[in-house]
């Protein structure tokens, strides 16, 4: 791929850093940047860190996407990234400069990084990550992925728990338990505040716990129903069902005009099904 860089290389071309050091101790990299629309990329900083002893050098890639830099100390480690507008995009860590042929450097096809990074996502956001993902994960990945999977166990529990308490909630108003059902279907108002049929249900739990009671206890339970009746309506307001049976709740309660105005919309959502 980097044959012509390989036969144009000369000595005068080459960057000496080393002055003490003679050409046949020094290594020469090379390398192409691949954009992620696939086309070479120009002007793309390409920076290189010694890591067994201090030392850092840049340069930037031509129209070609090509960069070449010689002068590298036989035997020593580098680091070579790839900055683009100011932002690193692709590391290799451990390469071994040597003599002879120019060492060929695989960083900076970012074109196949986001593949790869399309490809990580999704496995975290699945759960699906290969031993061979995660030991390719940055810092940033690993604890981005730990932050999902924690995330997503406390939405199962989160979910098991709603449903279990939705479900003992249904099943105690099919047994006329209505202050089982009315303690089962709070915990599942406490735990998704956004779900309508636990609010609905549980104004009919109320409702039907005022059914069986007299005075101010009837009263109480009814006033709650209503409240209730208010929340799920407000959740889901286009639900004939709801605006009917808080209409007949407030008929319960002698409130007339407002059983009226709500069976009246009940009538206007469904035509058929009000009353």
């Amino acid at each position: 791929m980097l044959g012509t860089i390989r036969r144009a290389m000369v000595l005068a071309g080459a960057v000496t850093v080393f002055a003490g050091l003679s050409l046949a101790q020094m290594g020469t990299f090379i390398g192409r940047v691949i954009g992620a629309d696939g086309k070479p990329q120009k002007d793309v900083v390409i920076k290189i860190d010694r890591t067994d002893i201090k030392g850092s050098w840049k340069t930037k890639t031509n129209k070609k996407g090509e960069w070449i830099y010689s002068g590298m100390q036989s035997g020593g480690r580098y680091s070579i990234s790839c900055e683009v507008d100011g932002k690193v995009m692709d590391t290799v860590n451990g390469v071994r400069a040597s003599m002879g042929e120019p060492i060929e450097v695989d960083v900076c096809n970012l074109q196949k990084l986001a593949a790869k990074n399309a490809a990580m996502q999704k496995a975290m956001e699945t759960g699906q990550v290969t031993q061979e993902m995660a030991r390719d994960m940055t810092p940033e990945q690993r604890a981005q992925m730990e932050k999902q999977l924690k995330e997503r166990g406390e939405a199962m529990k989160k979910n098991k728990a709603l449903n279990d308490a939705f479900n003992a909630g249904m099943t105690a108003i099919q047994a006329k338990d209505y202050p089982a059902a009315i303690e089962s279907l709070t915990k599942a108002g406490e735990l998704d505040p956004k779900q309508n049929a636990v609010w609905a249900n549980l104004a009919a739990a109320h409702e039907g716990l005022g059914g069986t009671q007299t005075g101010e206890a009837q009263t109480a339970s009814y006033q709650k129903a209503s409240e209730v009746y208010v929340k799920a309506i407000e959740l889901k307001p286009d639900e004939a069902g709801l605006h009917n049976n808080y209409g007949l709740l407030l008929a319960k309660m002698k409130n007339m005009d407002g059983a009226a105005t709500e069976l009246d919309k009940a009538a206007t959502l469904n035509p058929t099904g009000a009353g």
